[in-house]
Protein backbone atom coordinates (compact mmCIF):
# COMPACT_ATOMS: atom_id res chain seq x y z
CA UNK A 1 0.00 0.00 0.00
CA UNK A 2 2.74 2.52 0.77
CA UNK A 3 4.91 1.97 -2.31
CA UNK A 4 0.97 2.21 -4.59
CA UNK A 5 0.79 5.64 -2.83
CA UNK A 6 4.46 6.72 -3.60
CA UNK A 7 3.83 5.57 -6.85
CA UNK A 8 0.54 7.25 -7.23
CA UNK A 9 2.40 10.55 -5.76
CA UNK A 10 5.29 10.40 -7.86
CA UNK A 11 2.63 10.20 -10.66
CA UNK A 12 0.50 13.04 -10.41
CA UNK A 13 3.38 15.35 -9.26
CA UNK A 14 5.55 14.34 -12.57
CA UNK A 15 1.65 15.35 -14.19
CA UNK A 16 1.72 18.59 -12.52
CA UNK A 17 5.30 19.00 -13.77
CA UNK A 18 4.43 18.62 -17.53
CA UNK A 19 1.18 20.49 -17.06
CA UNK A 20 3.44 23.58 -15.67
CA UNK A 21 6.35 23.34 -18.34
CA UNK A 22 3.57 22.85 -21.04
CA UNK A 23 2.16 26.62 -19.42
CA UNK A 24 5.53 28.10 -19.81
CA UNK A 25 6.10 27.11 -23.57
CA UNK A 26 3.13 28.29 -24.18
CA UNK A 27 3.38 31.63 -22.42
CA UNK A 28 6.48 31.80 -24.47
CA UNK A 29 5.28 30.86 -27.91
CA UNK A 30 1.99 32.95 -27.77
CA UNK A 31 3.34 34.96 -30.52
CA UNK A 32 5.11 32.39 -32.52
CA UNK A 33 2.29 32.45 -35.86
CA UNK A 34 3.47 36.06 -36.14
CA UNK A 35 6.96 36.00 -35.86
CA UNK A 36 7.28 32.44 -38.00
CA UNK A 37 5.84 33.95 -40.93
CA UNK A 38 8.12 37.37 -40.59
CA UNK A 39 10.18 37.70 -44.00
CA UNK A 40 13.30 38.31 -42.09
CA UNK A 41 15.02 35.31 -41.21
CA UNK A 42 17.20 37.74 -38.94
CA UNK A 43 14.35 38.74 -36.66
CA UNK A 44 13.16 34.67 -36.85
CA UNK A 45 16.34 33.94 -35.26
CA UNK A 46 16.19 36.70 -32.93
CA UNK A 47 12.83 36.10 -31.54
CA UNK A 48 13.71 32.36 -31.27
CA UNK A 49 16.34 33.12 -29.21
CA UNK A 50 14.94 35.04 -26.75
CA UNK A 51 11.78 32.98 -26.43
CA UNK A 52 13.99 29.63 -25.82
CA UNK A 53 15.98 31.82 -23.36
CA UNK A 54 13.60 32.91 -21.39
CA UNK A 55 12.19 29.16 -21.26
CA UNK A 56 15.41 27.90 -19.96
CA UNK A 57 15.45 30.35 -17.49
CA UNK A 58 11.73 29.56 -16.06
CA UNK A 59 12.43 25.64 -16.22
CA UNK A 60 15.48 27.10 -14.02
CA UNK A 61 13.52 28.92 -11.47
CA UNK A 62 10.88 25.92 -11.37
CA UNK A 63 13.58 23.58 -10.44
CA UNK A 64 15.18 26.02 -7.64
CA UNK A 65 11.58 26.38 -6.13
CA UNK A 66 11.04 22.80 -6.41
CA UNK A 67 14.16 20.74 -5.51
CA UNK A 68 12.41 18.45 -3.19
CA UNK A 69 10.72 17.41 -6.22
CA UNK A 70 13.70 16.66 -8.53
CA UNK A 71 14.97 13.33 -7.50
CA UNK A 72 11.35 12.04 -7.83
CA UNK A 73 11.12 13.15 -11.09
CA UNK A 74 14.57 12.63 -12.61
CA UNK A 75 13.36 8.81 -12.01
CA UNK A 76 10.49 9.44 -14.57
CA UNK A 77 11.29 7.54 -17.79
CA UNK A 78 9.33 9.65 -19.88
CA UNK A 79 10.79 12.57 -18.75
CA UNK A 80 14.32 10.93 -19.38
CA UNK A 81 13.40 10.14 -23.04
CA UNK A 82 11.62 13.47 -23.97
CA UNK A 83 8.06 14.22 -23.47
CA UNK A 84 5.98 15.38 -26.35
CA UNK A 85 3.95 18.86 -26.49
CA UNK A 86 1.74 20.49 -29.12
CA UNK A 87 -0.12 23.94 -29.17
CA UNK A 88 -1.40 24.28 -32.30
CA UNK A 89 0.95 23.77 -35.07
CA UNK A 90 3.55 24.26 -32.80
CA UNK A 91 5.41 20.86 -31.76
CA UNK A 92 8.01 20.74 -28.82
CA UNK A 93 9.76 17.80 -26.76
CA UNK A 94 11.73 18.52 -24.05
CA UNK A 95 13.58 16.23 -21.43
CA UNK A 96 15.84 16.24 -18.36
CA UNK A 97 17.95 13.79 -16.67
CA UNK A 98 20.42 13.78 -14.01
CA UNK A 99 23.35 14.90 -14.50
CA UNK A 100 25.96 12.18 -13.44
CA UNK A 101 28.64 10.11 -14.71
CA UNK A 102 30.06 12.97 -17.27
CA UNK A 103 33.80 13.52 -17.01
CA UNK A 104 35.00 17.31 -17.65
CA UNK A 105 37.66 16.96 -20.89
CA UNK A 106 39.02 20.35 -20.15
CA UNK A 107 41.44 18.51 -17.70
CA UNK A 108 43.20 17.35 -20.62
CA UNK A 109 44.75 20.42 -21.21
CA UNK A 110 45.75 20.80 -17.04
CA UNK A 111 48.04 18.58 -14.76
CA UNK A 112 45.16 17.42 -12.66
CA UNK A 113 46.50 13.89 -12.96
CA UNK A 114 43.73 11.58 -11.39
CA UNK A 115 41.35 13.23 -13.49
CA UNK A 116 43.20 12.42 -16.81
CA UNK A 117 43.62 9.12 -15.83
CA UNK A 118 39.72 8.57 -15.52
CA UNK A 119 39.30 10.13 -18.73
CA UNK A 120 41.66 7.92 -20.34
CA UNK A 121 40.43 4.77 -18.58
CA UNK A 122 36.50 5.64 -19.42
CA UNK A 123 38.37 5.02 -23.52
CA UNK A 124 40.41 1.89 -22.52
CA UNK A 125 37.05 0.61 -20.63
CA UNK A 126 34.38 0.90 -23.49
CA UNK A 127 37.25 -0.06 -26.27
CA UNK A 128 37.56 3.77 -27.44
CA UNK A 129 41.20 3.64 -28.65
CA UNK A 130 43.37 6.91 -29.20
CA UNK A 131 43.40 9.04 -26.22
CA UNK A 132 45.88 10.40 -26.58
CA UNK A 133 45.40 11.72 -30.35
CA UNK A 134 41.54 12.98 -28.67
CA UNK A 135 43.77 14.55 -25.56
CA UNK A 136 46.47 16.45 -28.52
CA UNK A 137 42.95 17.49 -30.40
CA UNK A 138 41.28 18.88 -26.92
CA UNK A 139 44.90 20.65 -25.66
CA UNK A 140 45.29 22.52 -29.15
CA UNK A 141 41.59 23.41 -29.31
CA UNK A 142 41.89 25.12 -26.23
CA UNK A 143 44.81 27.01 -26.82
CA UNK A 144 43.17 28.16 -29.84
CA UNK A 145 40.12 28.95 -28.08
CA UNK A 146 39.92 28.92 -24.52
CA UNK A 147 38.04 26.11 -22.23
CA UNK A 148 35.18 24.59 -23.45
CA UNK A 149 32.08 25.65 -22.09
CA UNK A 150 28.70 23.94 -24.37
CA UNK A 151 27.89 20.83 -25.82
CA UNK A 152 28.30 21.59 -29.51
CA UNK A 153 32.15 22.51 -28.98
CA UNK A 154 32.00 18.91 -27.94
CA UNK A 155 30.57 17.70 -31.29
CA UNK A 156 33.31 19.33 -32.92
CA UNK A 157 36.13 17.55 -31.15
CA UNK A 158 33.89 14.18 -31.74
CA UNK A 159 34.06 14.98 -35.48
CA UNK A 160 37.52 15.99 -35.69
CA UNK A 161 38.80 12.95 -33.94
CA UNK A 162 36.39 10.36 -36.00
CA UNK A 163 38.21 12.18 -38.81
CA UNK A 164 41.81 11.46 -37.23
CA UNK A 165 40.73 8.17 -35.82
CA UNK A 166 39.38 6.81 -38.82
CA UNK A 167 36.71 5.34 -36.56
CA UNK A 168 33.39 6.17 -35.01
CA UNK A 169 33.60 4.00 -31.89
CA UNK A 170 33.87 7.65 -29.49
CA UNK A 171 30.20 8.03 -30.21
CA UNK A 172 29.64 5.04 -27.39
CA UNK A 173 31.52 7.79 -24.80
CA UNK A 174 30.44 10.44 -26.09
CA UNK A 175 27.46 11.50 -23.44
CA UNK A 176 30.18 10.35 -21.00
CA UNK A 177 31.88 13.82 -22.45
CA UNK A 178 31.35 16.91 -21.10
CA UNK A 179 32.85 20.60 -19.82
CA UNK A 180 32.09 21.06 -16.30
CA UNK A 181 32.29 18.67 -13.11
CA UNK A 182 29.50 17.99 -10.87
CA UNK A 183 30.59 14.86 -8.61
CA UNK A 184 29.71 16.89 -5.02
CA UNK A 185 26.50 18.91 -6.65
CA UNK A 186 23.28 18.38 -7.88
CA UNK A 187 22.50 19.14 -11.89
CA UNK A 188 20.18 18.40 -14.80
CA UNK A 189 21.17 18.09 -18.42
CA UNK A 190 18.18 19.64 -20.58
CA UNK A 191 17.32 19.65 -23.70
CA UNK A 192 14.37 20.87 -25.56
CA UNK A 193 12.99 20.95 -29.24
CA UNK A 194 10.64 23.35 -31.18
CA UNK A 195 9.20 22.49 -34.23
CA UNK A 196 7.01 24.70 -36.16
CA UNK A 197 6.39 25.49 -40.19
CA UNK A 198 9.28 22.92 -40.84
CA UNK A 199 11.98 25.29 -38.97
CA UNK A 200 13.49 23.33 -35.82
CA UNK A 201 15.15 25.02 -32.93
CA UNK A 202 17.57 23.02 -30.91
CA UNK A 203 18.98 23.67 -27.86
CA UNK A 204 20.91 22.23 -25.01
CA UNK A 205 21.75 23.60 -21.32
CA UNK A 206 22.55 22.12 -17.56
CA UNK A 207 21.20 23.49 -14.49
CA UNK A 208 23.54 23.42 -11.61
CA UNK A 209 21.04 23.68 -8.60
CA UNK A 210 23.93 23.20 -5.81
CA UNK A 211 25.77 26.74 -7.12
CA UNK A 212 22.22 28.13 -9.11
CA UNK A 213 24.12 28.68 -12.09
CA UNK A 214 23.37 27.48 -15.82
CA UNK A 215 25.66 25.93 -17.94
CA UNK A 216 26.66 24.92 -21.48
CA UNK A 217 23.59 26.86 -23.01
CA UNK A 218 23.51 25.67 -26.81
CA UNK A 219 21.28 26.93 -29.07
CA UNK A 220 21.27 25.60 -32.80
CA UNK A 221 18.61 25.91 -36.17
CA UNK A 222 17.63 23.42 -38.68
Amino acid sequence: MIVQNKKAIVLLMTLMFIMAISALIIKNLNDANSYIEESNSDTYYIKSLISVDNIKNEFFDYFLKNKEQIPSLLENESLQEGVDLEYGDIKAKVSFKKYEDRYDINALAKEDKAKIKDIENLFLENNVFGFSVFKTLVISYIKKYGDIDNFEQINTLVELFIEKAESDEIKTIQDNLSFIDTKKQTAIIGHLDIEHSNRLVISDFIFDITEKKIKGFNIAFK
